[in-house]
């Protein structure tokens, strides 16, 4: 069993951020998956997979920060399966894990706020 010190000396980097104004989002199958914002000369926010165990980072979304009444961000990521949802600016999208087939799902029914099935466009 390795001995762990309580001073954060065992601490472990997963990956680099490179930008600001990150969210963590999920934890699933090994892998991690964050949002970072460009608030630069290019107003952009990018979605990202990153392996826990090698660190290997892969963007899987990279959509514009836009302002609407409020920053549209990404929300409610989540990895099922070989496949990642999210919620952004009211709309719920599905891309798969390697980034590939980004669709825009259609909301069919809710209860509460939560959507119970999905119709993928």
């Amino acid at each position: 069993m390795k001995e762990m010190n309580l001073d954060g000396s065992n601490k472990r980097a997963i990956c680099k951020l490179t930008l600001p104004g990150q969210s963590i989002f999920d934890v699933y199958r090994g892998n991690i998956y964050f949002s970072e914002e460009s608030q630069g000369s290019d107003w952009t926010q990018s979605l990202y997979r990153a392996n826990i165990a090698t660190g290997a980072k892969q963007q899987l979304v990279n959509k514009p920060l836009e302002f609407s009444m409020h920053w549209q961000r990404f929300k409610e990521v989540t990895a099922i399966g070989d496949v990642v949802y999210y919620y952004l600016d009211e709309n719920i999208y599905v891309v798969n894990n390697d980034g590939s087939n980004h669709k825009r799902v259609n909301l069919i029914y809710t209860y509460g706020g939560r959507f119970l099935k999905l119709k993928v466009k």
